[in-house]
């Protein structure tokens, strides 16, 4: 059985031969010989930067939402959708963007939406592409079509307001600000925005109060830990050790600490100076993170450092020193601050 690509690629083939492009000829159905020429114009239009300054905003049930196709044209989209090629198209866009080939997965979508012009994951994902391209324009064109299909999408409303953002377009940000509380005030998609303005902002605190607003609602154990590390971050930014060691220690102790949050548990305890208690962790994490074992033996040299005895400094640890440049950096930091 050929891989994913091969298998993907077969099935192009199939569409390409449907659409009467002929044979393939060893090329990609990707390739501009057989995308349809409207589609083509399309593509090379991405190309250009665009400011998404001339484009409305769309209002749920507004003027601007169109009406999904009626009657025998809703016929005709379901017939072309129903043999699932808009979805092989997807697979393989979703391939291309994952891959950074912007150009390819424009070129894949493109090809969904002649199948499915209504497919809401497509359009989206056509957004981001074009948010890549840099041409804003086209985004904020793409994803009225996805408010059309679903008018309270909240991750919609938060993408067009990144762009707003982006392009200056101070105005319609407030704008989309003012829906997105409205709509989706008790909404993680919502809590997740305002964490991110918080951060961008350095507003430590407000990031800590975000961060307990989504985990009222998040409840995967994954999800809590990556959200619990911004929290702790800010918490050991603001010197309040106690109360990041208040989640971090019995995290630990159930064995759901991320390298990350160890990484600022290790440094909270450098911090106190309990030091023989840092060397443990460091011995710890070593053994649970063995891919960034690099990492932690550089804390592990800190430590050494601190404690005043450089002769504890095992030999593969001399060797770091000499190896890599940024140990070699931070011991001489290090050096300096202690008088060694």
């Amino acid at each position: 059985m050929g891989n994913v690509a091969e298998t993907v690629g077969e099935m192009k083939d199939q569409v390409a031969a449907k659409l009467g492009f002929g044979q393939n000829n060893g090329a990609n159905v990707g390739d501009d010989q057989l995308i349809p020429n409207d589609l083509l114009r399309n593509s090379e239009q991405s190309q250009q930067s665009k400011n998404p300054e001339e484009q409305p905003i769309f209002v749920p049930g507004g003027p601007d939402a169109e009406q999904n196709p009626q009657g025998e044209d809703k016929k005709q989209e379901e017939n072309k959708a129903a043999d699932g090629f808009d979805d092989i198209y997807l697979a393989s866009g979703f391939n291309n963007y994952t891959n950074k080939r912007y150009e390819d997965c424009l070129n894949d979508l493109n090809m969904a939406i002649f199948y499915n012009p209504n497919n809401f994951n497509t359009l989206y994902l056509l957004s981001s592409v074009y948010c890549k391209l840099k041409n804003y324009n086209e985004a904020i064109v793409t994803l009225n079509k996805c408010l059309n299909l679903d008018p309270n999408n909240m991750k919609t409303y938060t993408k067009m307001a990144d762009i707003y953002k982006t392009t200056g377009q101070l105005e319609k940000l407030a704008t989309i600000e003012k829906i997105l509380e409205e709509i989706g005030k008790d909404t993680i998609e919502y809590r997740k925005y305002i964490l991110k303005k918080k951060m961008e902002a350095r507003e430590y605190q407000g990031v800590i109060d975000s961060v307990d607003k989504i985990l009222e609602i998040e409840k995967r154990e994954e999800k809590i830990e990556f959200y619990l590390a911004y929290k702790i971050e800010c918490l050991y930014l603001l010197y309040d050790f106690d109360t990041a060691l208040a989640i971090l220690l019995p995290r630990k102790e159930n064995k759901t600490l991320s390298e990350k949050n160890y990484k600022l548990l290790i440094k909270i305890k450098i911090e106190q100076f309990e030091i023989e208690e840092a060397k443990n962790l460091i011995s710890d994490a070593i053994l649970l993170f063995e891919d960034r074992e690099g990492y932690f033996k550089s804390l592990q040299l800190y430590v050494n450092l601190i404690m005043e005895k450089y002769d504890d400094i095992d030999s593969d640890l001399k060797k770091l020193i000499e190896l890599d440049e940024e140990l070699k950096i931070r011991f001489d930091k290090l050096n300096t601050a202690y008088n060694f």
